[in-house]
């Protein structure tokens, strides 16, 4: 009954005074198309803060370095598809071939059926584009029973709402889009 988080820790060996510049680690391993995910980098060899990061091809701003943790913080710039992570000094580098995956951001399409009672309780179709990373569904200012989702259907039971119009929001861990009414 436990729970397990693949890859959360990286033992490093000590220094040996002119190690090689190696990239171990990037942690997340994805975030949205638009960037502007915090990404972690375990990188050791480095010996100075003078760096350059980039996420296939693109350069990402650093963020911070700690030379004494072996981390480097940037945020990832936008981007599509499964990239390299590259790490450039001034007499070295190093990369992880497919180490951050961009995650297209999820797009409502339709909602079905467009009314319902104010008391709630109905469920609602929403059809769209990857809704499924754990999805989060407000109709109006209230959140909505998130039923079951895939990458093209979420279904909710609505909560109780005001007569007229309401937005309907769905919120991923990449993203987030509404549908105006």
């Amino acid at each position: 009954d436990g729970l397990l988080l693949s890859d959360a820790f990286v033992f490093l060996a000590p220094p040996s005074g002119s190690d090689p510049l190696t990239l171990h680690h990037v942690n997340p391993g994805s975030g949205p198309e638009a960037g502007g995910t915090m990404v972690s980098l375990v990188v050791t060899g480095l010996e100075s803060t003078d760096a350059t990061i980039r996420f296939g091809g693109t350069v990402a701003p650093i963020e911070s370095v700690n030379l004494d943790t072996n981390e480097i913080v940037v945020t990832a710039p936008p981007g599509v598809g499964t990239v390299p992570v590259q790490i450039d000094s001034a007499d070295d580098s190093d990369a992880l071939a497919q180490a951050f995956s961009y995650v297209s951001a999820p797009v409502i399409a339709s909602v079905s059926p467009t009314v319902g009672t104010m008391d709630g309780g109905e469920v609602v179709s929403i059809y769209g584009n990857n809704l499924t990373t754990t999805p989060e569904v407000m109709i109006g200012a209230l959140p909505a029973q998130v039923l079951n989702a895939d990458d093209g259907l979420i279904r909710v039971r609505t909560p109780p709402g005001s007569p007229g119009a309401a937005d309907v929001r769905v919120i991923t861990d990449v993203g987030e889009t509404v549908l105006e009414n």
